[in-house]
Protein backbone atom coordinates (compact mmCIF):
# COMPACT_ATOMS: atom_id res chain seq x y z
CA UNK A 1 0.00 0.00 0.00
CA UNK A 2 3.01 2.77 0.64
CA UNK A 3 4.82 1.20 -2.21
CA UNK A 4 2.05 2.29 -4.47
CA UNK A 5 1.26 5.31 -2.64
CA UNK A 6 4.98 6.55 -3.51
CA UNK A 7 4.67 5.15 -6.77
CA UNK A 8 1.61 7.46 -7.72
CA UNK A 9 3.59 10.24 -5.93
CA UNK A 10 6.40 9.29 -8.30
CA UNK A 11 4.09 9.78 -11.45
CA UNK A 12 2.16 12.64 -10.22
CA UNK A 13 5.81 14.65 -10.10
CA UNK A 14 6.72 13.69 -13.20
CA UNK A 15 3.63 14.99 -14.87
CA UNK A 16 4.25 18.07 -12.94
CA UNK A 17 7.82 18.20 -14.20
CA UNK A 18 6.90 17.49 -17.98
CA UNK A 19 4.20 19.97 -17.93
CA UNK A 20 6.27 22.98 -16.46
CA UNK A 21 9.27 22.69 -19.02
CA UNK A 22 6.64 23.36 -21.87
CA UNK A 23 8.20 25.73 -24.10
CA UNK A 24 6.20 29.00 -24.99
CA UNK A 25 7.04 29.99 -28.33
CA UNK A 26 4.23 32.47 -29.06
CA UNK A 27 6.22 35.98 -27.61
CA UNK A 28 8.69 35.02 -30.13
CA UNK A 29 6.30 35.08 -33.31
CA UNK A 30 5.09 38.47 -31.99
CA UNK A 31 8.76 40.09 -31.62
CA UNK A 32 9.29 39.03 -35.46
CA UNK A 33 6.04 40.37 -36.69
CA UNK A 34 6.97 43.60 -34.95
CA UNK A 35 10.50 43.86 -36.74
CA UNK A 36 9.20 42.95 -39.90
CA UNK A 37 6.47 45.66 -39.58
CA UNK A 38 9.44 48.10 -38.10
CA UNK A 39 11.63 47.08 -41.08
CA UNK A 40 9.00 47.39 -44.13
CA UNK A 41 8.74 51.37 -42.43
CA UNK A 42 12.62 51.54 -42.81
CA UNK A 43 12.28 50.05 -46.45
CA UNK A 44 10.11 53.06 -47.19
CA UNK A 45 12.68 55.39 -46.78
CA UNK A 46 11.78 56.84 -43.40
CA UNK A 47 14.69 57.71 -40.57
CA UNK A 48 14.63 55.42 -37.46
CA UNK A 49 14.44 58.84 -35.57
CA UNK A 50 10.76 59.74 -37.04
CA UNK A 51 8.97 56.40 -35.88
CA UNK A 52 7.89 56.53 -32.74
CA UNK A 53 6.45 53.25 -30.93
CA UNK A 54 3.14 53.54 -29.01
CA UNK A 55 2.26 50.90 -27.95
CA UNK A 56 0.03 48.81 -30.45
CA UNK A 57 1.52 50.92 -33.39
CA UNK A 58 4.07 52.81 -34.89
CA UNK A 59 3.72 56.65 -35.66
CA UNK A 60 5.72 57.59 -38.92
CA UNK A 61 6.59 61.27 -38.46
CA UNK A 62 3.47 62.11 -36.06
CA UNK A 63 0.73 61.50 -38.28
CA UNK A 64 1.26 57.65 -39.94
CA UNK A 65 0.20 54.88 -38.04
CA UNK A 66 1.27 51.31 -38.95
CA UNK A 67 -0.53 48.87 -36.73
CA UNK A 68 1.85 46.10 -35.16
CA UNK A 69 0.11 43.23 -36.34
Amino acid sequence: MKANKIKNLFYFLMLLVIISCKKDNNNIEVIDENKDVLMYIKSLGYSESSINDVGNEYVVQGDISFPKT
